[in-house]
Parts: C-alpha cells; sequence; structure tokens
C-alpha cells in the first residue's frame, strides 16, 4: 500500500465556554461566521454545479467515488489513511540554466498531458519575472524550446507570472486561453497551442485579488472557476486566505462571500507558528474536487518567514471544503535539512495521470519563504502517487455507504488487499439482497487499480436504490465506481 499516514485524532483542550469565546473574539458579529456553527463555518460557498460535463484533456473527472473523505459513506470503523505523492530520486528535473532564467524557477503554473509545462522564473539580478515554457518526450527529459527569438519565454522582456493554461476547445477559436499575473492584475489570453498569444481587449480580467490566483475550466459545472489568496485577520494576526471566484465567460469574475482560512486546528497542530494559505489549485478528480492547498507556517507575524508544504483539501460540489482529518499531514512535504526544495513547495495546477500513476510535478526553494532571494535556489522536480490513491481506508472493519442509485451496471474496486481480502454485499431497504451476500463475492485478493466485482459469476448491480457494505481484513480500499 506504500507509504501511509494515519491521521491521529487532535486532542482539543478547550472547554465549550472557552472555544465559544474565542470564536466571538475573532469573528464578531457582522464578520461572516457563527460561534454556533463552529469549526463548519470556516468553508467556502460557490453555486450549485450543473453536472454539464465537458470533456478536458487531462481530466482526471471519471466518476470514481475516492474515499478521501466520507460524503458517501454512513458508517465506517477503519482508518483514513494519507498516501504522500513520492519524490523522484532524479529530482530536479528542471534546473534554471539559462541566463534570462536566474537562479530562481517556480511551477506557480500548468502542466498538460504531452508534457508540456508552463512555469515561471524570477531574475533579481534584472528585476525580471517571466512565463516560461518547456517540454518532454517522458517526462523527465526536458527541453526548453525557442519561442521568443532565442529564449522559452511566451512574454519576451515583459513581467509576467503564475500562468494558468487552461484547454478550452468547447470555445469557438479558443483551443487555449491563459491567465497570467502582470503588473498587479490578472490579464487573459486566447492561443491556439498555449504558445502564440491574443489579449482579451477587456485586460486585465480579474482584479480583485493579490499576487496568487488559480484559474481552470470546470467541465462538471461548464463554467470557470479559480482560487485567489486574500488577507484577513485571523486571530488577531494578518493570515493569507483563499477565496473561491466563478465567471461563466472568462471575462467577468465574481468572488464569492466566504473565505477558507486557517482555523484553531491549525492553531492547536502548529504551536508558535502562524499558518497562512498561499493557494490552492483545484481540480475535478473522479465525481468530485481536490484542492491542492499551498499551507505557508510563519515564524513571525508579520507572515514573512516560514516552510510552505501542501495539504489536501476535497469538495463534492465545489462550495463547500473540508480538511484534512487528525493532524493534516502533507501530501507533498519539504525536503529534509540541506536539500534543494527543503524550504518550500509549490505545485502545478493538477497532477498528470501516466497509467496507473499520477505525476506532480512542483517547484522547490532551498531556502524558506522570506529568505534572501540572493540565496535561495528554486528548480522543479516531480512526485508521483496511485491513481485516485491519496487516501484511503484501510484496516480490518466495514464500510456501509449511502443509499445512490443503481441502474444495473458493474461495480469496480481500486483496492489493495494483497495481504488479506475484500468482499462487498448489496442491501436494499436495509436488507440483504439474496445472491448479493458477502458469502457469494468471490473474495478479492489483488492490489488492483480497477477490477470487476462478481456475485457468483454475475457482475451486474441489482437496479434501483441500494447500498454497499465492504468487509475489508487487512486491506485498503481507495475508490469504487459504477460502470465502465
Amino acid at each position: 500500500m506504500g507509504e501511509i499516514v494515519p491521521h491521529r485524532p487532535v486532542r482539543l483542550l478547550f472547554a465549550a465556554g472557552l472555544l465559544a469565546l474565542i470564536f466571538q473574539a475573532v469573528f464578531p458579529a457582522g464578520r461572516g461566521f457563527s460561534q454556533q456553527a463552529g469549526l463548519a463555518e470556516f468553508q467556502v460557498f460557490l453555486p450549485t454545479v450543473s453536472n454539464n460535463y465537458m470533456p478536458l484533456l487531462g481530466s482526471l473527472a471519471d466518476g470514481w467515488f475516492l474515499m478521501v473523505d466520507d460524503e458517501h459513506i454512513q458508517s465506517h470503523n477503519l482508518e483514513r489513511l494519507y498516501h504522500p505523492f513520492k519524490k523522484y530520486s532524479g529530482n530536479p528535473v528542471i534546473r534554471p540554466d539559462r541566463s534570462w532564467e536566474g537562479h530562481i524557477i517556480q511551477l506557480f503554473g500548468t502542466v498538460l498531458p504531452g508534457f508540456r509545462m508552463w512555469y515561471s522564473s524570477f531574475n533579481p539580478d534584472q528585476g525580471l519575472t517571466q512565463v516560461l515554457y518547456a517540454e518532454s518526450p517522458d517526462g523527465v527529459n526536458w527541453s526548453k524550446p525557442a519561442i521568443s527569438g532565442a529564449t522559452n519565454a511566451i512574454f519576451s522582456g515583459r513581467n509576467a507570472n503564475l500562468p494558468s493554461v487552461l484547454h478550452t476547445p468547447h470555445e469557438p477559436g479558443k483551443m487555449f486561453q491563459l491567465m497570467v499575473y502582470q503588473n498587479g492584475d490578472f490579464y487573459g489570453y486566447t492561443s491556439p497551442d498555449g504558445l502564440a498569444t491574443t489579449p482579451y481587449p477587456q485586460n486585465p480580467l480579474y482584479t480583485a485579488g493579490s499576487d496568487v490566483a488559480h484559474f481552470y475550466w470546470d467541465e462538471i459545472s461548464g463554467r470557470y472557476r479559480g482560487s485567489s489568496k486574500h488577507t484577513v485577520s485571523i486571530f488577531g494576526v494578518d493570515r493569507r486566505t483563499i477565496r473561491l471566484i466563478d465567471s461563466d465567460d472568462f471575462v467577468h469574475w465574481q468572488e464569492q462571500p466566504e473565505l477558507f482560512v486557517p482555523d484553531i486546528i491549525d492553531e492547536l497542530l502548529y504551536p508558535g507558528l502562524y499558518v497562512n494559505f498561499y493557494g490552492m489549485p483545484i481540480f475535478p478528480a473522479g465525481e468530485q474536487y481536490l484542492g491542492l492547498l499551498w499551507v505557508m507556517k510563519a515564524t513571525d507575524q508579520s507572515r514573512q518567514y516560514g516552510k510552505v508544504v501542501v495539504q489536501l483539501a476535497t469538495s463534492h460540489d465545489g462550495t463547500g471544503w473540508q480538511r484534512e482529518e487528525g493532524n493534516r499531514p502533507a501530501i507533498l512535504d519539504t525536503g529534509p535539512p540541506g536539500a534543494w526544495d527543503s524550504g518550500q513547495v509549490y505545485t502545478s495546477s493538477k497532477p498528470v495521470r501516466m497509467g496507473d500513476e499520477l505525476w506532480l510535478y512542483y517547484s522547490g526553494c532551498n531556502r524558506e519563504h522570506g529568505a534572501s532571494l540572493a540565496n535561495t535556489n528554486c528548480a522543479i522536480g516531480l512526485a508521483k502517487a496511485g491513481y485516485h490513491r491519496l487516501a484511503s481506508l484501510s484496516g480490518n472493519g466495514e464500510i456501509l455507504t449511502k443509499p445512490f442509485e443503481s441502474n444495473g451496471e458493474t461495480l469496480r474496486l481500486n483496492y489493495d488487499g494483497s495481504k488479506g481480502t475484500v468482499q462487498v454485499e448489496v442491501l436494499q431497504d436495509g436488507a440483504l439482497i439474496p445472491g448479493y451476500e458477502a458469502a457469494d463475492c468471490a473474495p478479492l485478493t489483488a492490489n488492483s487499480y480497477d477490477e470487476p466485482i462478481t456475485w457468483n459469476g454475475n457482475a451486474t448491480l441489482p437496479q434501483g436504490t441500494i447500498q454497499l457494505r465492504f468487509f475489508l481484513q487487512d486491506s485498503a480500499l481507495y475508490a469504487f465506481k459504477l460502470g465502465d
């Protein structure tokens, strides 16, 4: 099952009355948070999704039900384990080796299938930030083809940063669209290939955020969406937080009213530090959304110094978001002391699927955020995880799903039963369906990313409203899916 990080209960040592006083002090009347609602109020909200599906290059929205949270689970007595990305042994895969790059390159950008990468460089000697392009035949060996004259810059000689590159073939004449940070705001471009760009006449398109934002086409809702960084006072200290934004046309962006902010659990987990959310790329995955939350653990109230790691956030409608359980382990951590990525890590907009793996490209720096740029070196690396295997319900026990509608599809599992067994039974109106009991299910003992389930040779689920009960013995369930 690979490296695992179990969640461990965090012991909240605050009495209810004290907790209420803290919330009252931090979020007084009119701030948009209520002490009665508690931690649930630390979420963000968007309009309900329309499920207007549109295929997308590199889409990970394939209908699997992931075990990253309990949205579709009625009950279970297993442990949720998180499975961090494992770093490639040959990292970094891209180094700043061009004169115009300086010694700092950052993947505040996009990697698309076919191994096409849009990244940024910052040359402090020249005071120049540029959007650059690289490509690779295998995802490990990268070249930097000339785009503008002799350089691989998309906007040669112009300050530009944070490239969000969207594949939008549903828009006539707009195979790709780019959103780039320039002159203190975000500017939009159309492109036939992601390289030659035409600016939107309405530029700048988004002006309300700060210097970090991510934009994506949501094929589930049929809208443009994004997240931007904002600063507000949390627990008496200014913090970087996340605000969701969306648009019907890529030109006119709406900010949603609620913020996604550090909470009391962060205060307990990291005493003496000031947790900030530096950014959060969001992408549809399975039948839901995942967020790669950039968590900065500042050591000072000015929020300038500290490590940056990546945690996992989850949502099922793009509106309400959940954090990881327990001690909120990093899904991508900094390297050991002295490593090239020991100070900060930042990710691309989403992973790329390579067979049964997710490949996530990230930039790492050898110094913490706020350190002298003269002594900071940043490069780009690769980390891998199993496909749809960022979290599992594992061990010995049972999982009972919530009721859902079946049209007689097949049931497929992403699981690891190589050290035990997995069996499934089907219920209707709370009663077992004859022929679909656990004893009728051939024990699953493989390590498979996509295995169909049969009951006495029958691979078709009953029609109607059903529930599934999984029985795990020394096994892990990562995801399940109805249909092919």
